[in-house]
């Protein structure tokens, strides 16, 4: 599987990543954005994370749509969220960042020896808490939150220098692909 498919199957579970413990937002996705082939983006696959199903689609070049029913206690029914999400590159790192309102949520992801599963890392909320109040990086914490305020080339810098104690390795979550199909392409399309 090529690291774009492990991509691929990871833009799955960052939707899911929205509510996590800590979480470092930013006005910038990291990176530069992968692209998809046309192959690729004939693909729908659905992964697994905590129980929670998520149907992921390639819908152009750099950007996926992950979705998933939730129940909503409140509304005693179903309701569907989905995420769009670009898959990028650091220099050889790999990142889901999650559109969510003007903001991205940033995961580092990384490939297991199985090909049908990815892990993602959340941000050390320590580090970040220590950078911000040492003027190492612009940002705010919300709670568990980390809102990043500068440049994007000022966020790129600072996660390549970082990037080793930034995500908390200790914790990483698990996702698993359940099933993957193409499109069938007829001569009538």
């Amino acid at each position: 599987m090529t690291n774009k498919k492990l991509l691929f199957v990871a833009g799955l579970l960052a939707a899911s990543t929205l509510t996590a413990c800590n979480t470092l937002k930013s006005p910038h996705y990291v990176g530069e954005a992968e692209t998809f082939d046309a192959d690729e983006m004939s693909e729908v696959s659905v992964w697994t994370q905590n129980d929670t199903a998520y149907f992921v689609k390639v819908v152009d070049s750099n950007t996926l749509i992950a979705a998933t029913l939730e129940w909503d206690k409140q509304k005693n029914d179903f309701v569907a969220r989905s995420f769009p999400i670009i898959i990028s590159l650091l220099e050889d790192h790999m990142f889901l960042n999650v559109k969510d309102g003007d903001l991205y949520t940033i995961l580092r992801i990384a490939g297991t020896d199985e090909e049908e599963t990815i892990v993602l890392f959340t941000v050390d909320l320590e580090k970040m808490k220590r950078d911000i109040s040492e003027g190492i990086i612009k940002g705010r914490i919300e709670e568990r939150t980390v809102v990043m305020e500068c440049t994007k080339e000022e966020q790129d810098a600072y996660i390549r220098e970082h990037f080793n104690s930034l995500f908390a390795m200790g914790g990483g979550n698990l996702v698993r692909r359940i099933s993957e199909e193409k499109k069938r392409k007829t001569n009538e399309e």
